[in-house]
């Protein structure tokens, strides 16, 4: 696996949760008048690692790996996407993202299946 290409490949995850609200929601929002907040991101965030691979890295492409199942159920995410903290003791963690090729299946998805804002 070339973890150099698949770093430049994604996209930081609260990125992306603005990217699928601005697809998806954000025309629905403005004409009820509803704004987007922090929390609406994040729950956009989950649906977001529910539905594709979701990696964490530091500045070095070979200390990139992908979440584990565990850690996707059992991380409660912060800041609209940028963090991931466990309630269990485990070390937070700062930096996640998704492939950039993913956003147009997760935008799929959330218009096939008649999801309500989050």
């Amino acid at each position: 696996m070339d973890k150099t290409k698949i770093v430049h490949d994604l996209v930081p995850l609260d990125l992306a949760a603005r990217t699928i609200y601005r697809r998806v929601y954000e025309e629905q929002h403005r004409n009820a008048g509803v704004a987007c907040g922090v929390d609406q991101l994040n729950g956009i965030a989950y649906t977001i690692i529910s539905l594709v691979p979701t990696y964490t890295y530091d500045q070095d492409p070979q200390d990139l790996r992908q979440l584990s199942a565990d850690e996707v159920l059992k991380g409660l995410l912060r800041e609209g996407g940028r963090s991931m903290i466990f309630l269990d003791g485990r070390a937070a963690i700062a930096v996640l993202a998704v492939p950039t090729a993913e956003l147009d299946r997760v935008e799929k998805a959330l218009r096939t299946r008649g999801a309500r804002p989050a």
